[in-house]
């Protein structure tokens, strides 16, 4: 009996989660009745005649209820694990570093050949949608030393600029996005000023993210289901 009631819980809730679709929808609902009945091999008889039992013995009842708020717990804490794995797999997937080169590097002001790092892309396999992370920690900076960081986005017809002051060392990130269809390359300096003396900046851990928003998004992402899933297959996940 703990498994059919268990099942209907879940009949109910999928009644509750899809209203719209249930409502004033007897038949639809005799139909999710049926397919408990069915599994556990039961009349709509037998079972009338088990909740008469229980509502005669509501300390037996109470009992079943409480072993199936806590076996409904555990269902939900394992999918829930499940989902967030499933997520943490999508989120490394979507993420490619697509700079291939050194990631330390140091900043000085001692010629004009080192007071510039020049990094570039040349070919990006580009969704709309998607986004590019600039990442790395910086070192040596103080109030009077404040590198420039700036970025050329290509596309087709188009090029995005985006110029930033790096303020403080430690852990820099900056994000951009296009909105275009196709990039075709990326051009990123870090720049200081030729005025500046002494200055040793050290940039390590250089990345140049490509974020797939095909991956994050992906249509299977149960996270962000489209359709409610039918009531047969969740009692086949979740009552076995």
């Amino acid at each position: 009996m703990v498994n059919v009631l268990y099942d209907m819980n879940l009949a109910e809730a999928e009644i509750e989660n899809n209203y719209d679709l249930f409502f004033n929808n007897n038949e639809k609902k005799q139909d999710l009745l049926n397919v408990i009945l069915k599994k556990h091999k039961i009349t709509k008889q037998q079972f009338d005649t088990s909740l008469v039992w229980y509502n005669a013995h509501l300390d037996q009842y109470f009992k079943i209820n409480e072993h199936i708020n806590k076996r409904y717990t555990t269902e939900m804490e394992s999918l829930q694990k499940e989902i967030d794995e499933e997520n943490r797999i999508r989120e490394v997937l979507s993420r490619v570093n697509i700079f291939k080169g050194r990631n330390s590097f140091f900043l000085q002001q001692a010629s004009q050949l080192q007071n510039t790092l020049l990094f570039q892309v040349d070919s990006i396999d580009w969704t709309p949608g998607d986004s590019l992370n600039i990442s790395f920690d910086i070192l040596g900076l103080n109030k009077e030393i404040k590198p420039e960081l700036l970025c050329y986005i290509f596309c087709e017809d188009t090029i995005f600029t985006e110029k930033e002051k790096i303020e403080a060392n430690g852990s820099f990130l900056k994000t951009m996005t296009t909105g275009m269809d196709k990039v075709k390359r990326l051009s990123v300096s870090i720049h200081i000023s030729d005025s500046i003396p002494n200055a040793n900046i050290l940039i390590n851990k250089f990345g140049i993210i490509h974020r797939k928003s095909w991956i994050l998004n992906d249509s299977q992402d149960i996270m962000n289901l489209k359709e409610p899933i039918s009531i047969e297959k969740n009692i086949h996940l979740l009552s076995k």
